[in-house]
């Protein structure tokens, strides 16, 4: 194996841990919620992170992503110390923005969210998580960019450790009361593990003109970032008005479910590649030959290692959900089973969608994600509408072949870049093993496709090694 892909396999496998860690500790938190304070007391939680998640992203302006694309596009040391300056200094302003927004805004949060306004308070407590997001958004973008990411896994994993630890302390002392203090001390501890392991980072003297000016064009590309996010969640949230409207929240809460494991699924990986790759990319920005072999490199790495763990997906599907939810949830199993063969298609898409953030291209990448979005929510509704929860698994596979044909266009008529017909036949091919391992699994049973993944580690790694 080469020098580069050993790196990556543990870069991948180092990020992937600190997803696992994170994972296994929201499963803690959640259990003890469940326990010690019941269905009220989660759905409490879940009310204050929707509504703070939503202003600290949008304040944010994905201000993390263009970063990373910022510190990338130079070599000089006097061009990293000056976008050491502007990302720290523009985090602040928008962190300080988000704050404010949810002061202002905190009588009507609580009117939206609880029918009354007695609980503004509560909402003026926890503004300073947007400030907490930025900054920490800001300093690992930072990590990332220039390259200290053995130090920003260290720091990931310390601040999510530290917060669990104070989580459950919290639950068994305060029981339902608990759930702002958990809040905030979990934004609070993952910043201030940021902040202690962060060298020291060289920077320069600016003034707040100068780093305005000199952050709008990033500042710019993160906004873009955002509105093709909310055009997105837009999509998304009309799909599930209409499975509403059309089951019932059972229905809902079954989809959401499912998604959400497909979709930390994916996260699990895709989480190592986001931090090795987009810099590697971002730095090879100017040369199409070099984009074209980090790009095809890393589509034939991460295809590669999505095949068997993919297939034992397939496999143990029912344990997977039995193990994280109830026996009741079984009913999203074949969305599950379905859908999961997609993740192949999406490691795809997503090596290729992330070339237009790292060159700049904040305009294909709305458009491209506002179709996506919208190609997506017609899919769902279709294929809910004449399949039910098979459908939709048949629904999403259906919508990553159209978003990687977008993709793949812009990738090659747009920018110049290639990629190999070998990689893209390596793509397909492994999807098809996925829907062939899908069938033997309802028809013969749920041995084969973990005996197709046993099989398939051999294959993986001389491919890996190649």
């Amino acid at each position: 194996m080469s020098n580069v892909n050993k790196n990556i396999v543990k870069i991948i496998s180092a990020f992937t841990g600190v997803k696992m860690l994170n994972i296994l500790c929201t499963l803690v938190r959640n259990k003890l919620m469940a326990v010690v304070v019941g269905p009220a007391g989660m759905g409490l939680a879940l009310i204050y992170n929707s509504v703070l998640e939503m202003i600290g992203n949008t304040s944010q302006l994905n201000l993390d992503q263009s970063a990373v694309r910022e510190v990338t596009s130079g070599n000089s040391a006097r061009h990293r110390a000056d976008v050491v300056t502007i990302v720290r200094r523009w985090t602040l302003w928008l962190g300080m923005v988000g704050m404010i927004a949810v002061c202002l805004l905190s009588p009507a949060l609580s009117y939206w969210s609880f029918g009354d306004t007695d609980k503004w308070w509560t909402f003026c407590l926890l503004s300073p998580i947007p400030l907490f997001t930025a900054l920490n958004g800001g300093r690992q973008s930072l990590l990332q960019g220039l390259g200290y990411l053995k130090t920003l896994a260290k720091a990931s994993a310390t601040g999510i450790a530290v917060a669990t630890a104070v989580a459950v302390v919290l639950i068994l002392t305060l029981g339902i009361n608990s759930i702002i203090p958990i809040i905030f001390t979990y934004g609070a501890c993952t910043l201030a593990s940021t902040i202690l392991f962060t060298p020291r980072l060289a920077s320069t003297r600016m003034s707040a003109r100068e780093v305005w000016q000199r952050g709008r064009g990033m500042v710019r590309l993160g906004a873009l970032i955002t509105a093709s996010y909310l055009v997105s969640q837009a999509a998304n949230y009309i799909f599930i008005l209409y499975l509403k409207n059309t089951g019932d929240l059972d229905t809902v809460g079954l989809y959401q479910s499912g998604y959400a494991l497909v979709a930390t699924y994916v996260g699990t990986l895709l989480v190592g590649v986001w931090v090795e790759y987009f810099p590697r990319v971002g730095r090879a920005s100017h040369s199409r030959h070099s984009t074209s072999v980090i790009v095809s490199n890393q589509i034939g790495l991460t295809v590669t290692l999505c095949l068997p763990l993919v297939l034992l997906f397939i496999g143990l599907d029912r344990v997977v959900v039995q193990l994280l939810y109830a026996p009741e949830f079984e009913a999203v199993i074949p969305y599950i089973t379905i859908a999961i063969v997609g993740v192949i298609l999406r490691v795809f898409s997503f090596c290729v969608s992330f070339v237009m953030v790292a060159r700049g291209d904040g305009r294909a990448y709305i458009v491209t994600e506002s179709i996506s979005g919208f190609i997506g929510m017609t899919l769902n509704i279709l294929g809910y509408r004449y399949g039910g929860m098979a459908g939709l698994g048949i629904s999403y596979i259906a919508w990553y072949i159209i978003y990687c044909t977008i993709g793949w266009v812009v990738y090659h008529y747009r920018y110049r870049l290639t990629i190999s017909h070998g990689l893209i036949a390596m793509t397909l091919g492994y999807t098809a093993i996925g829907l062939v391992a899908v069938i033997a699994k309802y028809y013969i049973g749920w041995w084969v496709p973990v005996v197709m993944a046993v099989a398939s580690l051999p294959l993986s790694i001389k491919r890996i090694k190649k």
